[in-house]
């Protein structure tokens, strides 16, 4: 089983990775550009097929720091059912250096492989860390029609569908990205938690939004905004990749309206999955489970759907003494 680059189009690629059930958008053309236009250097390798299909895709960006630079591939490598996905990894791990060279001192992974059988562990060279991207989510399948997704959710969440519906907030696309930040710091702030950058979400999602995957849907009632989803669009996925509300009229309920719309806007793309992007594992004992997360896990749980456990993310020492070596400093 060998790994090999690749510089094939970046149309090839989308294609070729779309063809995989739950194709990752970090590990896309888009967020490829999105990378590439903060100065990083990518680096992309796949698994063939003797008849030439694609069994394995990667994606990899060179993150550059003062110490500790490393090669990061978010939600990557893609893995096919059609592959022993332990196999692969070891393979990967055999070969990495020869792949990517440079500077870095580890190779930090997040693999994905098919969604029926989603979790595996992965043993000495690799090392498992805190998650970098969330590695459990949940998955409302949308391919079918409105009333069986409707009777999946929790009946109080359908209510608060119903509540928004009636006091009239309306849900728009819009290119307002300064309505969404404003949200999001009135949701940092009434939440505790600090949010990205308004200069890195904006450089996001213009970047993605130009490829074609990113779309703002805002909930108002008279002009107001009230709530704002960033919707990343690819292969058979839509992405919640952000969200934020206003403390006012909460009563309208409307993120539970713009959920809902946001659902039916990924079904018009004719997309099967609607990805809430990272909720709480079941267990407590859990190595990415969150305090912080408890209640969103609970809002998205309404939802329905199924909630995937994927292996989570690890690193690969490339230079192990300098690597125990930023291990240490970060625990100082």
């Amino acid at each position: 089983m060998k790994w090999q680059l690749t510089d094939i189009t970046n149309a090839q690629w989308d294609r070729a990775l779309s063809n995989f059930a739950y194709a990752q958008f970090t590990q896309s053309s888009a967020w490829k550009t999105f990378q590439e236009s903060l100065g990083r250097e990518v680096k992309r390798f796949i698994i063939k097929a003797n008849n030439d299909d694609l069994l394995a895709m990667c994606q990899a960006v060179f993150v550059k720091k003062t110490i500790g630079s490393f090669w990061l591939a978010q939600r990557g490598p893609i893995l096919s059912p059609q592959i022993d996905a332990m196999k692969a990894m070891q393979a990967l791990a055999d070969q990495a250096l020869g792949l990517l060279g440079g500077d870095a001192w580890f190779f930090r992974v997040e693999p994905v492989p098919h969604t029926e059988d989603p979790y595996f562990y992965l043993a000495n060279p690799w090392i498992r860390k805190k998650s970098h991207d969330p590695s459990v989510t949940r998955l409302v399948n949308i391919a079918s029609d409105d009333e069986a997704i409707l009777a999946q959710m929790h009946q109080k969440t359908r209510y608060n569908i119903r509540v928004s519906q009636k006091n009239s907030v309306k849900i728009e696309e819009s290119d307002r990205l300064e309505d969404f930040l404003q949200l999001q710091k009135d949701t940092a702030a009434r939440d505790h938690f600090v949010a990205q950058s308004d200069a890195y979400v904006t450089k996001q999602f213009e970047a993605l939004k130009q490829n074609g995957v990113a779309t703002l849907l805002i909930a108002k009632k008279d002009e107001t905004a009230l709530a704002a989803n960033v919707l990343i669009t690819f292969g058979d996925t839509v992405t919640y990749l952000y969200g934020a509300s206003s403390s006012e009229q909460r009563n309208l309920m409307a993120p539970y309206l713009l959920h809902w719309a946001s659902m039916q806007y990924a079904k018009k793309q004719g997309c099967t999955y609607y990805d809430l992007w990272g909720v709480n594992a079941q267990e407590k004992n859990h190595p990415d489970y969150k305090g912080a997360w408890e209640g969103i896990s609970r809002f998205k749980a309404g939802w329905g759907g199924q909630i995937i456990e994927l292996p989570g993310t690890y690193d690969l020492p490339l230079k192990r003494a300098w690597y125990r070596l930023a291990e240490i400093i970060k625990k100082i």
